[in-house]
């Protein structure tokens, strides 16, 4: 059976869904009784992705019910699907891109999962398959060889590729690249210890939280990074000891405007926002006083 993607469309008054490959379209009203109508509807298609092109308000509350509902979501960029549409030779009639192409950008930027070696790793490839944006348009061609030359040196170093590592089947045009991630990774490889800026994920094993701290710590960038634990005191330790400028406990948002912002080593000097980023846009002055002077005002 044909894997099935499912695309919204969020206008004005209604949710247009498209389905892919059976071609199936329908729409719903863009009310709560529209949203849970949409869902008794996809749940039977047991959809591989649900694509959903979002740029806030109520299409943000279309993705939250349908995550809601367990079904697997891609929170769509709009520009990508625009750049996809291109490629297909279509344009948008409005500022809005139709279902229908959602659904084929879907499709299109989905990679498939390779056999890989242990359950984590196939549960992580499930998670980054049905559990994510779609990130694979890069900013500029030079950026997608860029990351592909990456990809290329991985393998070259001996790490094996368990998910993507290409261009996604169907685009002809544009700068594409598929989610990638890398197994039997050495924390000592080019693409463990360089900044691709691109959607690759090495996958390195670690004996206990310890040596867990010593591979992140053995970098010389320290901007950002997370851990995910059903202990959030052993997350809480473990943040304390990875020397990053930002370190997320079971979150995946870095930036809190309220709280300062920044890395350690190679990654930055200073902090953006809370009221070190404001300590940036003000001068200090000294004054130095005759002995004895007390001043009064």
């Amino acid at each position: 059976m044909d894997a099935t993607y499912v695309g919204i469309d969020v206008s004005k008054d209604r949710l247009d869904v498209h389905v892919q490959p059976t071609g199936e379209a329908f729409a719903v009203a863009r009310d709560g009784e529209g949203l849970a109508a949409l869902i008794e509807r996809l749940k039977p298609l047991s959809p591989h992705l649900v694509a959903v092109e979002a740029t806030g308000g109520f299409e943000m509350t279309v993705a939250a019910a349908i995550a809601g509902a367990a079904l697997p979501l891609a929170v769509v960029n709009p520009a990508q699907v625009r750049h996809y549409a291109q490629a297909l030779g279509r344009h948008a009639k409005t500022d809005r891109i139709d279902a229908e192409v959602i659904a084929r950008f879907a499709a299109a930027t989905r990679p498939e999962p390779r056999a890989l070696p242990d359950e984590a790793t196939q549960a992580l490839a499930e998670l980054v398959t049905r559990r994510r944006q779609i990130i694979t348009m890069m900013v500029a061609e030079r950026q997608r060889d860029r990351v592909e030359n990456y990809i290329r040196v991985g393998q070259e170093e001996g790490a094996k590729v368990a998910l993507g590592g290409g261009r996604p089947e169907g685009i002809d045009k544009g700068w594409f690249v598929e989610p990638t991630v890398f197994v039997d990774v050495e924390n000592s490889m080019r693409i463990a210890q360089e900044e691709i800026f691109g959607p690759v994920l090495s996958v390195i094993p670690y004996d206990d939280d310890a040596d867990a701290v010593r591979i992140a710590n053995d970098s010389e960038y320290g901007l950002c990074g997370g851990v995910f634990t059903g202990d959030n005191d052993r997350g809480l330790a473990v943040a304390r000891q990875v020397r990053t400028g930002t370190y997320m406990v079971n979150s995946s948002i870095p930036i809190d405007f309220s709280s300062p912002f920044g890395g350690y080593k190679a990654s930055g000097v200073g902090r953006e926002f809370g009221e070190d980023g404001l300590e940036l846009f003000l001068e200090k002055k000294t004054i130095n006083l005759p002995a004895g002077y007390s001043p009064t005002v």
